[in-house]
């Protein structure tokens, strides 16, 4: 029911129309996701990997038939993505646009303790994203601060100027400790 509505309020989907088509699809993905990542056909990864596909060919071919729409009014949320799109210098392509579409379904969708655990699964299982996102965090908060307390039992800082300097050791340090 929920993803119904979502649907029907973010893209004008109606589910119930299609015959359920979209919420089985993207059934099948969730049910999967934390599932053990062998994509041999009659597993629940491989069938998960398949919703996940045939969601975003449904997304897209939505999106093809929209923008190809010759009298089209913005009334929901895929119609101001389109509307992005359609600008001389949009600021995502048409794949993000579809992953952006895919994860706003997926967020009023699922509970946040899931998405949390499958985001501490993805992480877990690639260190390397982990190593990005932590220096890219470390990098936000040295510079929205402009300085950064070294040693606070000694009350020590770094000016903004060395924050560049400071990123660079703290990239260094968890490429090190990742063993990257």
């Amino acid at each position: 029911m929920i993803f119904g509505v979502t649907a029907k309020k973010l893209i004008s989907h109606d589910d119930a129309a299609s015959g359920g088509r979209l919420w089985e699809c993207f059934h099948d993905w969730t049910s999967g996701l934390l599932s053990f990542p062998v994509p041999i056909p009659g597993t629940t990864f491989y069938k998960c990997m398949q919703g996940r596909k045939n969601v975003m060919k449904m997304l897209k071919q939505q999106l093809v038939e929209r923008r190809n729409a010759a009298d089209r009014e913005t009334v929901d949320f895929y119609d101001l993505v389109i509307d992005e799109l359609n600008k001389p210098h949009p600021i995502m392509d048409e794949s993000t646009a579809l992953d952006l579409l895919f994860a706003m379904l997926f967020a009023s969708h699922e509970t946040t303790s899931m998405v949390l655990t499958v985001i501490l699964k993805y992480l877990t299982d690639n260190p390397k994203a982990l190593q990005e996102l932590t220096v890219s965090r470390l990098s936000y908060l040295i510079c929205s601060h402009n300085y950064l307390i070294v040693s606070s039992s000694h009350g020590k800082y770094v000016s903004s100027e060395h924050t560049n300097v400071y990123i660079e050791f703290v990239f260094g340090c968890v490429m090190f400790s990742g063993g990257a």
